[in-house]
């Protein structure tokens, strides 16, 4: 926040979405539970990652603790849970929470020079052996 010149006083502040040890999150059946310390950490951990060269730090967080959740709406949407993330409104993929990526594919500079590469037989939302 400092980093874009933003105050980030409203939303840590007490009463804010962002207070610490206050976080709660709809647990999938309309009940808001209280996150736990981890998951509120891994939470700042991957909304760090935002800017700079660090996404890919944020996608790999995402997939090795499936935090934070995936939201089933459009963050403009009413009943959005402020800290989930959001598929694009722009997304290609047909069943966007079923086929988010798991895994990177080989790039084709790679398959196409290196005749020991594999081939991406594995469809890309099929989770590597580490993710959840």
């Amino acid at each position: 926040m400092r980093t874009l010149t933003l105050d980030a006083s409203p939303y840590i502040a007490p009463g804010g979405v962002y207070e610490w040890g206050h976080e709660k999150e709809d647990d999938g059946t309309g009940n808001m539970v209280a996150l736990t310390a981890k998951q509120q950490i891994w939470r700042q951990e991957w909304a760090s990652f935002a800017y700079g060269c660090h996404q890919a730090e944020g996608w790999f967080l995402k997939n090795r603790t499936d935090f934070p959740k995936t939201s089933t709406i459009y963050s403009s949407a009413a009943g959005y849970i402020p800290g989930q993330f959001v598929i694009s409104k722009t997304s290609i993929l047909s069943k966007p929470l079923a086929q988010m990526p798991k895994r990177f594919p080989y790039p084709y500079n790679e398959t196409s020079r290196n005749n020991s590469a594999p081939q991406q037989v594995v469809p890309i939302y099929v989770p590597v052996w580490w993710g959840k």
